[in-house]
């Protein structure tokens, strides 16, 4: 299910007046439109933290969102939506707590409704630094080798090349390499999901992960790059303190009990909010 808060349905109150001036202007604008789908579930002090990271520090003139929610309490979804705030248009999917997998493909399929430019934004990516998305745009619409701009760190003993584009310069990862494809926080074009397809549904989060990596390195398809114009440390991994694959997956907690637990450390202090 797909549900739209704005564009050009009502005139009901205020929200929906500021989000109807909001579709028309970008309809007007020069840029291609960019989604930010944020993958998400439970963790709304995170994924609020992460939003507001987005709306600070990534720069760009046709930006909206997208919630992709796998079944979180009530309340989860409206504190993203009133965080993002009436300047941008939001669409929200909810899986009704089937996977991570199914939640990504839900949300990339909304995402490929109205736009070919996406940002890949799981709940627990932080920007570090200003990044101007106008390169980037460049970039993926004018080199159809490209597929997906990296915004995670690198791994070590990466290798590839160096290429230009969008004014920039960027690193381009080997096809050889194994790990030149990440779930880490990224930029997409449409090919790179016409070329590598759907995540694999009903598995736990590191192995969905994992049976990606692996489809992209069996397959033939566009390229990744990671942007040599900006610092190493582009996004922090702001989850790191607590991940759900850890409990899910070495301690074999079902997901109710993953956010539980989670909510337990963050009233105990033990992580960041």
């Amino acid at each position: 299910m797909t549900e739209r808060f704005g564009g050009l349905r009502s005139v009901n109150n205020p929200r929906q007046i500021c989000q109807i001036i909001c579709h028309i202007r970008r309809e007007m604008s020069d840029f291609p439109l960019v989604v930010a789908l944020i993958i998400t579930y439970e963790r709304t002090d995170v994924a609020i933290e992460t939003i507001r990271g987005i709306k600070d520090r990534i720069h760009y003139p046709n930006l909206d969102f997208h919630i992709a929610d796998d079944g979180s309490k009530d309340g989860h979804v409206a504190a993203l939506i009133a965080e993002i705030g009436p300047d941008y248009e939001v669409t929200v999917s909810n899986t009704g707590g089937h996977s991570v997998g199914r939640s990504m493909n839900m949300g990339t399929a909304a995402v490929l409704e109205r736009a070919h430019l996406w940002l890949h934004w799981e709940d627990d990516w932080v920007p570090n630094m200003d990044i101007d998305l106008v390169p980037c745009v460049r970039l993926l619409e004018g080199d159809d080798r490209i597929g997906m701009i990296r915004m995670g760190r690198l791994h070590a003993n990466v290798s590839g090349e160096v290429i230009s584009g969008g004014d920039r310069l960027w690193w381009m990862l080997s096809e050889q390499d194994e790990w030149a494809w990440t779930g880490h926080a990224a930029m997409r074009h449409k090919r790179f999901h016409d070329a590598y397809g759907d995540y694999v549904e009903g598995l736990p989060p590191g192995q969905t992960e994992m049976t990606m990596l692996d489809k992209v390195n069996a397959t033939k398809g566009p390229r990744m790059v990671w942007p040599a114009w900006l610092r190493y440390d582009i996004c922090d991994h702001i989850g790191d303190g607590y991940s759900y694959k850890e409990a899910m997956e070495n301690r074999q907690m079902d997901r109710e009990a993953a956010a539980q637990e989670f909510a337990e450390r963050i009233e105990q202090g033990k992580v960041r909010p």
